[in-house]
Parts: structure tokens; C-alpha cells; sequence
């Protein structure tokens, strides 16, 4: 599908993701939040890869729908997740869904999924999702946050000592690939190969006021932002200023 990555048709990639089973902690709070609620709701789970999340969300919803634009990511997910009446899996192209108006109580599309779209289709992205989803219905994602472009530039101490060239090299090759991170510091949004999957993904890091903005522009209310990675809610007051690096979104459709 045009303009979007390839690596995750490779099969080590899949099997890769595969093994990922956890929830981060802002997904987990949701999950336990509104558990009594999801039990009688439709979810769509966008961006599903491996099935990380079919794992969980999959046996607390009514009926779930995951997609993704990799074939291989489905073919996994099809092999992997018993088949039943409520849970389906289809290959699709989250700019172009393929769903009537009105059809999710919630849309998930986890892991920064959404960072692998260029910026000049995000909008569509979201567009699309606030069309599917029922009046009230619930949009979760989260995104790169490009106020923290200083940190994945600077040395990331690993705990392993013998994982320090690795991390020397890392640093190299983003300032190679990428020049130097001073360029990006005041940018509403950049594109960067950042290191994900082996620098093989060019991946679209927005500020956060710029997304609240897009946000409101296509008619979300009642923005709630949260570190992907703890779960710990980020006050208004700091959504322009926080450098968190993965910030985890729930909004509404009115």
C-alpha cells in the first residue's frame, strides 16, 4: 500500500512481534477503567501487527474487528486467534476503511501505529476513524512526541554493558541518516528514521499542541493525554511543554 513501510511483511518481523504480550500501562489503565463498559461495546483495532493487543481487548469487547495493511501481520493473527462470531481480522488500509458510518463504540490504533503515516495523511487517518465510530464513541491512540527529539538523540544507557557499542553505533547512525537533532527542535511535526526496525521505518513524530489542534479541527472533544509507557496523566497545562516521548490519547466523538 502506497507511502506506508514494508518491513512488517518480513517473517522474522512478524515472528518478532509476535512474542509481544503486554500491555503498556496507559492501555492497561483504560482497559480496567471502562471494563463493565467495553463488555457490550464494537471495537476496531487498527495497526494490530501480531496481535498484542487482540490479546486483551479481543475477550473484554462484544465483538471485535482488528486490521492491518500487512498481509503477514493477518495471516499470523488468523493462525494464532481462535476464529468465532465476535472477533474478525481483515487486511486494510487504515486511510480507506472499508466500514459504514457509525459502526465502533471504540477505535484503538496502538504502539504509535499511526506515526507510520506520512503527516500529510494523518488527518485522513483520523478522519476516517471519526466516521466509523458512534456518536460518543472512543478514539485511543497514541504518537511520538516531537518535543522529544533531544532525548532519542542523547546516549541511552543500557543496562546489559555489553549493549554500549550497540548504543554508540545507534547514536552514529541517526545523526548519519538523519543530521544533527537541533533542525527538528521547534518543528510542529518531522519525518525521521528514528531506529525503528532496524532504521528500516521512517516514522512522523508531532507536537502535541499540533495534534491537539487536528484533533478539534476534525471534531473530537475532551482530549486526555497520558505517558504510554506509565500511564501517568499529563495535565493540560503541560500537553505543549511535556517532552514524554510516547503519549497515549483518549478522545470522543460528540
Amino acid at each position: 500500500m502506497a507511502g506506508l513501510p514494508t518491513a512488517y511483511e518480513n517473517p522474522e518481523w512478524v515472528f518478532a512481534y509476535g512474542r509481544l504480550r503486554h500491555l503498556f500501562a496507559a492501555e492497561r489503565r483504560f482497559l480496567e477503567r471502562n471494563g463493565n463498559r467495553l463488555a457490550t461495546c464494537t471495537l476496531l483495532d487498527v495497526g494490530i501487527g501480531a496481535g498484542r493487543t487482540t490479546l486483551h481487548f479481543a475477550p473484554a469487547v462484544a465483538r471485535y474487528v482488528g486490521i492491518d495493511y500487512s498481509e503477514e501481520m493477518i495471516r499470523w493473527c488468523r493462525n494464532h486467534f481462535p476464529a468465532s462470531d465476535q472477533t474478525e481480522f481483515h487486511v486494510m488500509d487504515a486511510r480507506q476503511l472499508a466500514f459504514p458510518d457509525h459502526t465502533f463504540d471504540v477505535v484503538l490504533f496502538s504502539f504509535n501505529g499511526i506515526d507510520c503515516v506520512p503527516y500529510e495523511d494523518r488527518n485522513r487517518v483520523l478522519g476516517e476513524f471519526f466516521r466509523v465510530l458512534k456518536s460518543k464513541g472512543t478514539l485511543l491512540f497514541s504518537f511520538h512526541n516531537a518535543r522529544s527529539v533531544r532525548h532519542l538523540y542523547s546516549l541511552q544507557m543500557p543496562r546489559n554493558p555489553f549493549k554500549i557499542p550497540w548504543e554508540l553505533r545507534r547514536r552514529k547512525k541517526l545523526r548519519t541518516i538523519n543530521g544533527p537533532w537541533q533542525q527538528y527542535i521547534d518543528k510542529n511535526y518531522f519525518h525521521i528514521y528514528d531506529g525503528s526496525d532496524d532504521f528500516q521505518t521512517r516514522v512522523c513524530y508531532v507536537a502535541p499542541h499540533q495534534q491537539w489542534q487536528d484533533l478539534m479541527q476534525l471534531g473530537f472533544v475532551s482530549v486526555q493525554a497520558s505517558n504510554l509507557e506509565t500511564g501517568r496523566l499529563i495535565p493540560e497545562s503541560q500537553r505543549t511543554t511535556t517532552t514524554d516521548q510516547w503519549i497515549f490519547v483518549e478522545t470522543q466523538k460528540p
